[in-house]
């Protein structure tokens, strides 16, 4: 049974993941999603700047602080770009899984020299099984997506899985990050960052859909903003009490929470592997709460 403070970790991975489902259903719905994306996060900008600033000001974060809050923005604005190019080639179901399930892989392996991590025989079994629903879902957005777009499907794929090494490298990054400094104004910082990097190429090439992004979707975006935000300080606090290699699997039941959505709000049907994914992704992710 895990420590009462990784019990609370697990607890905070579990409520980001139904944020992050539900951010990510807002962003499906929506007409563009990489102007949706820059809309939520400038919203995030202004709606957390209360919180956030008196921080700032309190706080005496060190230089490797703001040095890591930096990188990891930029790798954030590197995550949207991979990610909606990924989306431009392929389905939601044949990109998503792989971005997601990439990271899950490479963590955990270099956790374990980098920060000398090594997880209980039962939360391995639990990465495994969540891997496993990972590679159904992918298998399944994989038939369906060679049916109407087999030609873009390999590249939807690459694309993919760079999100998924830019996800395992802000992760492996965010787990050094926190032990300095405060999860919300690390979280806050690399938003900004990623906002202030992105607006030049915005203004110069995007200006107008995210203008008709904004107008057409203002509360989702505004919504979108306030969970973003939580859901990524969510997952720093929880960083600091628990291993990067455990917390960055558990995030991705995020995809059971995502399945459940889309057939209560979306009306999706679902197919035979991707009830089997979800199963394996629940009870890999109650493997690692038990295992840790």
């Amino acid at each position: 049974m895990l420590p009462r403070m990784e019990m609370l970790a697990v607890a905070l991975v579990l409520i980001s993941a139904v944020m992050h489902a539900t951010w990510n259903m807002l962003a499906r719905r929506s007409g563009d999603p990489y102007a949706f994306f820059f809309c939520f996060n400038a919203a995030a900008v202004l709606l957390w700047l209360p919180a956030a600033a008196p921080l700032y000001i309190r706080d005496d974060i060190p230089a490797t602080g703001y040095l890591l809050i930096l990188i990891s923005g930029c790798l954030q604005v590197a995550y949207f770009a991979s990610l909606g190019a990924a989306y431009r080639r392929g389905a939601l179901s044949l990109v998503y899984p792989i971005a997601r399930g990439t990271g899950v892989g490479v963590v955990p392996l270099v956790a374990l020299p980098l920060y000398g991590e090594r997880p209980s025989s039962l939360a391995a079994a639990g990465i495994l099984l969540i891997l496993t629903g990972l590679a159904l879902v992918g298998m399944h957005g994989y038939r369906v997506t060679r049916r109407g777009l087999e030609d873009g499907a390999g590249g939807a794929a690459l694309y993919a899985a760079l999100t998924g090494l830019i996800i395992a490298g802000y992760s492996l990054i965010d787990k050094r990050g926190v032990r300095d400094v405060n999860p919300l104004v690390y979280g806050y910082g690399l938003i900004l960052v990623a906002v202030l990097v992105q607006t030049p190429f915005i203004l110069l090439r995007r200006r107008s859909d995210v203008i008709q992004e904004w107008r057409r979707n203002r509360m989702p975006a505004v919504i979108g903003g306030v969970l973003s935000l939580a859901t990524y300080v969510l997952v720093l606090f929880a960083l600091r009490t628990a291993n990067v290699g455990v917390v960055v699997p558990l995030r991705e039941t995020s995809i059971v929470f995502g399945v459940a959505l889309g057939i209560i709000v979306l009306r999706e049907r679902l197919a035979r592997l991707q009830v089997a994914a979800a199963t394996a992704i629940g009870i890999g992710a109650l493997a690692i709460a038990i295992g840790g």
